[in-house]
């Protein structure tokens, strides 16, 4: 089997590898090769740091049991002979081995190797609490696409100490010296915890709980009315989904000034209604290598959707964590946005 372990710089990738597949299949007796630095001393351990093709292929004749090989950057050892390897691992499995390699992301590895992968492993930051001490593992089968994602499980996974000193990790050196995981000192920050976890779950359970009043339909009037005077249109904004009279038709002869004061009017509304109603991830589309997401704002039993390229955006920043989570920020306001529940 072969399964892919990728994830950002830092995300705890090799962590991974090291406390779930080396360390085990070493316990149960397999052999394992690798080319990340693990220190500790086993007979069916062993480690190359600069790992040939012809290496690989001369651990697996002179072994008479299971070989498991966790190959850390992946994508560099490809260059010896990227055809060999795809010859190799097509056929991994009539040699009794396993591959675990590890990149930062699919798109490093050629498009027809994606068809051999059977598990994706994608790590991530914990975007929330306990960010400094813990990663996120998410599996999927096969190689998730824009156009095929399905996610068989995701675990919340904490960092150990012990796991640290059985390999040269980069943390290692100073989580050994000072019990921190990263290069300063959070035991000051850790009675805070309890404090942001109560400010956070307020925040949430009043966003989602109540819901203030904003008038809809004025905004869409006056911000309809400013795009009128300025003669231009925001094909980036889907049209509104209920029946809503149109605006009255705005007079050429009005003032700049007023133009500037009747759009800055409809920006500020359309902000207080993002950050009062029922917002959620509508989906999404990648455009020239940029994510478009599609919002679905709901307010008073009516809805209209936004897309992310709306102009209201250069004033609200948009902060994507994962594929249905994504935080909303202006000024001091924040609000999470997520995907529909399914029942």
């Amino acid at each position: 089997m072969i399964t892919l372990i990728y994830g950002r710089p830092g995300t705890g990738k090799t962590y991974e590898a090291v406390k779930y597949h080396i360390l085990p299949n070493l316990k149960r007796g397999n052999k394992v090769v690798t080319n990340i630095p693990v220190n500790i001393s086993d007979t069916n351990l062993i480690v190359n740091d600069t790992p040939k093709i012809i290496d690989i292929v001369n651990s697996i004749d002179s072994s008479d049991i299971e070989l498991t090989f966790v190959l850390d950057e992946f994508q560099f050892l490809l260059k010896e002979d990227e055809d060999a390897w795809f010859q190799l691992l097509a056929q991994h499995r009539k040699f009794r081995t396993d591959f675990f390699i590890i990149t930062q992301s699919p798109l490093s590895l050629p498009e027809k190797m994606h068809d051999l992968i059977s598990f994706s492993h994608k790590i991530t930051h914990n975007p929330f609490f306990l960010k400094k001490w813990s990663y996120i593992k998410k599996v999927y089968d096969g190689v998730p696409t824009l156009e095929r994602v399905v996610v068989l499980s995701s675990k919340l996974r904490f960092y150990s100490k012990k796991t640290f000193s059985d390999y040269n990790s980069f943390y290692q050196r100073d989580y050994v010296k000072t019990g921190n995981l990263f290069h300063f000192d959070n035991k000051s920050n850790i009675m805070m915890w309890p404090v942001l976890a109560i400010l956070i779950i307020s925040f949430l359970i009043y966003n989602f709980s109540f819901e203030r009043d904003f008038s809809l339909k004025s905004y869409i009037s006056h911000s309809n009315a400013s795009e009128n005077l300025n003669n231009s249109n925001d094909n980036s904004t889907s049209n509104i989904e209920f029946n809503t009279p149109p605006p009255s038709q705005v007079h050429a002869e009005e003032n700049k000034t007023h133009e500037e004061e009747l759009g800055e009017y409809g920006d500020k509304h359309l902000i207080n209604i993002l950050f009062s109603s029922n917002v959620l991830i509508d989906g999404w589309h990648m455009e020239k290598e940029s994510k478009v997401t599609y919002f679905k704002v709901n307010q008073n039993k009516k809805s209209f959707k936004l897309t992310s390229k709306n102009s209201i955006f250069n004033k609200v920043k948009i902060i994507n964590y994962e594929e249905c989570l994504i935080v909303f920020q202006y000024g001091k306001n924040v609000k999470v946005v997520t995907c529909p529940l399914l029942n």
